[in-house]
């Protein structure tokens, strides 16, 4: 055997039978302790403190609580703050468990069909809010319950015993949105009318984007247009919607409406108003009365029933009227929920171009006319 051939294997010997001898065969083998509470506090004895207000944990847990809150918009901690009520009263006069069980969520839903004589959405939304009101305080997550079996069949007997308890609104067309702008009333209040009509039903707004119906506040303000993101050019109308529910990281949305020649554009509505308001030097809210008092929806109610002659619009029936308008026009129903800036496909519910389901959203006229 060649000299260098025994030299190589009996260092190939030695280091198989040694693991500690360092070479690219056998790698040392390093022992580590598990960290324990102690190694934890020793860096923190090691590292800088951090310079910040520490605060008790009552002030912690009440600035959580603050912080969920924020989370939902007003109207919706009234909704669950409702249906938790309604739970609280069924559970008392009942005595059942004040925390839900699938037998209990069972009767639930029979106490609001039977005693209430609530439509079949309304059920599923309360049952919605009161997840949501519970989850929000620390509980369990009660969708498991309300998906179990038993709910869900009591859920399916509710919708076949009310088929047509749709608890939908009317969608407004485009002829009385065209028939209300051609009115070009001076008056302050009906130019505003008239440009909330335009902004909702061409821009596909909800009422509560364009309306604060209380005290401004910072939170009230999140959804709202403000008067100075507007901007009127030749060719079209410029705001900024600073938040909606489809916005994920709360930048809003600049959003831009066409004009065209006719007696429905949405710009000569908008500019009569903005006139109007010009002498008042209000700022703040695009839609404000005169003496810088928060709309009511009722009054919008009223006036939009009065202008139409039916009794059953809300300021709904604009976003469900732009909607099935989109539709009728053969705009994809993906388009559709980008220009609503809706987050599911719950736009779905408000497209009426359906001719089986025509017969649904039909509409009697109003026996006396609304008054504003």
């Amino acid at each position: 055997m060649p000299r260098s051939t025994s030299r190589a294997t009996s260092h190939t010997a030695r280091r198989a039978a040694n693991p500690s001898t360092p070479g690219r065969i056998a790698s040392p083998q390093r022992t580590r302790c598990a960290p324990t509470e102690a190694h934890v506090h020793l860096h923190w004895r090691v590292a800088a403190p951090v310079r910040s207000t520490q605060l008790s944990t009552a002030s912690l847990i009440l600035n959580a609580h603050d912080l969920m809150s924020v989370a939902y918009e007003p109207s919706s901690l009234q909704a669950h703050d409702y249906a938790a009520r309604l739970w609280h009263d069924f559970t008392n006069f009942h005595q059942l468990p004040a925390l839900p069980t699938v037998h209990s969520l069972v009767l639930f839903i029979s106490y609001l069909n039977a005693t209430l004589d609530v439509a079949p959405l309304m059920v599923s939304n309360y049952l919605s809010n009161l997840s949501t009101w519970f989850l929000s305080r620390g509980f369990p997550d009660l969708q498991p319950l309300c998906d179990a079996p038993a709910v869900k069949l009591a859920m399916r007997g509710l919708a076949k015993c009310k088929p047509h308890a749709l608890h939908q609104v009317p969608p407004i067309t485009l002829d009385e949105v065209s028939s209300i702008l051609a009115d070009q009333d001076p008056s302050y209040d009906l130019c505003m009318f008239h440009a909330m009509v335009a902004i909702a039903f061409f821009g596909v707004h909800r009422l509560r984007e364009l309306l604060v119906e209380r005290p401004i506040t910072q939170s009230g303000l999140s959804k709202t247009i403000q008067v100075d993101s507007v901007h009127i050019a030749h060719d079209s109308v410029r705001y900024h919607l600073p938040y909606h529910k489809a916005d994920a990281l709360y930048l809003g949305n600049d959003i831009r409406l066409p004009t065209w020649d006719a007696a429905d554009d949405p710009s000569l509505a908008v500019a009569l108003y903005l006139a109007a308001r010009m002498t008042l030097s209000l700022s703040g809210p695009l839609f404000q009365h005169r003496d810088s008092r928060c709309l009511a929806w009722h009054w919008f109610h009223s006036c939009l029933r009065a202008a139409t002659g039916w009794p059953t619009l809300t300021g709904h029936s604009l976003c469900a009227g732009a909607a099935t308008f989109l539709s009728q026009q053969d705009i994809a129903p993906d388009v559709i929920q980008r220009l609503g800036r809706w987050r599911s496909d719950a736009f779905r519910q408000y497209l009426r171009d359906d001719p089986s389901t025509a017969w649904l959203h039909t509409r009697a006229p109003s026996l006396s006319t609304p008054t504003a």
